[in-house]
Order: structure tokens, then sequence, then C-alpha cells
């Protein structure tokens, strides 16, 4: 009997009660101002407008997914001027922080930030194929590996080693509402050991989740991320070399496929700097190589031959 709400059409409740069905929705009208006139006067809650790193960083993971889905350009637009705003104004002399407001920083940016803010760059990379987004996102991982891993447990703290002023250190390995800081870094690190040829950034995922397996194994639901690493270790991941005039172009393409384990790299020419685009010759055509441990099979000019390969 006290709950205002009603559930019934204006049309149902007034005919129902035998009322006039205009003189209801004025009467509704004006009960409403006045409440509202009551409520205005009444504290508002407090709003949570800070800017948080991770989900800024999951927010353009998500933009640059949708543009490939979906090719709207406005969407990758977002993608890199949101990219832009995080590095610009989380990024410190010494670390990142977790959130920002009102042109303050605070608080050192956790393993989650990290992680994400990586995957994010990997992301856009992919699809502009700018080694900047790549350069940082090894600049990242080389200092997430400092900062926050633990050679005993071969897995990561959630918090940094030169963040004082906690009493414990923790670490976080569910991938629940949001995948894990660590789960997140397997995919960093396997992505970046093959785009970049480091080895030690592979053994360490895979360290990772040696550590982890029977977990997996037992409850698979609750490690997801984790799950998906590690099929891309037991079905190596595919390795999409593009070289030539048309290289961009065609790269754009090949992302908007659904190849959950994949890397692309592309350029207009072989380049000496990454072990996918080193000692390819390619000639006048732009060709597409599908390879797995740098091992890769004859080059093909379609998409259409490259989804029949994978």
């Amino acid at each position: 009997h006290n709950i205002l709400w009603r559930k019934d059409s204006y049309l149902i409740f007034a005919k129902a009660n035998g009322i006039d069905l205009n003189d209801f929705k004025s009467t509704m009208k004006r009960c409403r101002e006045q409440l509202f006139q009551v409520r205005d006067k009444r504290i508002k809650p407090s709003l949570d407008d800070k800017i948080l790193l991770n989900w800024n960083a999951l927010m353009t993971t998500a933009f640059v997914k949708a543009y490939k889905a979906l090719e709207d350009e406005e969407y990758l637009s977002i993608a890199i001027q949101n990219m832009d705003f995080l590095l610009k104004t989380f990024e410190g002399e010494t670390h990142f922080y977790h959130t920002y407001k009102n042109g303050k920083r605070q608080h050192q940016a956790f393993l989650d930030d990290y992680a994400f803010l990586i995957a994010a760059l990997l992301q856009l990379f992919e699809v502009t194929q700018n080694t900047i987004y790549l350069t940082k996102a090894d600049e990242l991982t080389q200092f997430v590996i400092n900062e926050f891993f633990d050679k005993a447990s071969k897995l990561f703290f959630f918090t940094s080693a030169n963040q004082t002023d906690l009493i414990t250190r923790t670490k976080d390995l569910y991938d629940n509402a949001l995948p894990s800081g660590n789960s997140t870094m397997v995919h960093n690190l396997q992505q970046l050991g093959i785009l970049l040829g480091k080895e030690n950034y592979k053994a360490i995922a895979y360290a990772m989740l040696t550590q982890v397996q029977s977990s997996i194994e037992k409850y698979p639901t609750s490690f997801a991320k984790w799950a998906t690493a590690m099929q891309n270790t037991v079905y190596p991941t595919h390795e999409i070399a593009i070289i030539g005039s048309q290289a961009l172009a065609k790269a754009k393409v090949v992302s908007q496929q659904f190849i959950p384990n994949r890397v692309i790299m592309a350029a207009k020419v072989p380049n000496e700097a990454y072990p996918l685009l080193e000692g390819k010759t390619v000639g006048n055509d732009t060709l597409i190589f599908v390879c797995k441990n740098y091992t890769c099979q004859l080059p093909v000019k379609t998409v259409e031959e490259v989804l029949e390969i994978v």
C-alpha cells in the first residue's frame, strides 16, 4: 500500500478505478511536479566523476573492437583520442596514476591499470600498425615486470614494489566481472613476445600458465581469460605478416575477420627490426604470410585465402 509505483498503464488504472483518463493524467502531472519540488530540496547524492585508468583502457579496447566489427571510423577516432588522453594525463615521472579528476592525479596505478592499458595499445597497434603504440606497450610491459613480478611465484603482484603505504602485497588471479591483471598480462606477453621476438616474454607467460594450470582445469569459469591464453599455447598463435604497397589496407581487412588467436603486423617493405617482417621477398605484389613460430606457409594475396589457411 505504500509503494507509489504501479505497473499498470494510465488507461488500465483509470478504467479500473472509474477515473477520467485526462483528469487522471493531469492529476499525476501535478503530483510529480510537487514531488520534484520537495525532492529538489534534499541533499543530492554525491557524484563519482573521477576518471579511472583501467576502465578507460578497457573502453578504448571496446571502441577498437567495435571499429573492427562495424568499420565505423568514429569509433577508431574516439579510441585514439582516449589513448592520447590517458598517456598524456596519467603518466607521471616514475609511474602512472590510477585516478584523475579536476587536474589532479592520485594513487599509483595498479597491475590492472597497466595490463588493460597495454592490451589497449596492442589493439590500437593492430588496426593502425603505428609502431608508437607497440613501442609504448613494450616499455610498459618491461616496467610491469620490473615493478610487479614475483620471481618466486611467477605471478604479478597487484601493487608495485615502490608502493610503500601497504602492509602486504596481494595477487589477484580470478577472472570475474573484469579479467584479472595477471591473465591479461599473459595475453600481453604472448603477443609482444611474438611481435618483438622477445623469448623472455614468452617464457614468463608460459611460467604463469604453469602456476595456475590446475585451477584453470578445475574452475574454468573463474579463469576464462587464463584458459584462452592456455589455448594460445596449445594451439600456437597465427602470426600474420603482410608486406607490400597495400599492406595497411589488407591488414585492416584481416583484422576484421574472426581469427581469435592471431597477431598481425604489416609494412610496405620488410623490416629487420621485427621478426615477422624480416627476410621476406615480395616483389611488386602485396603478400600475406601466415606463420606459426615464425615458420611461414607459402604467401597468399587475398584475405579469403588467409581464412582457408587459419
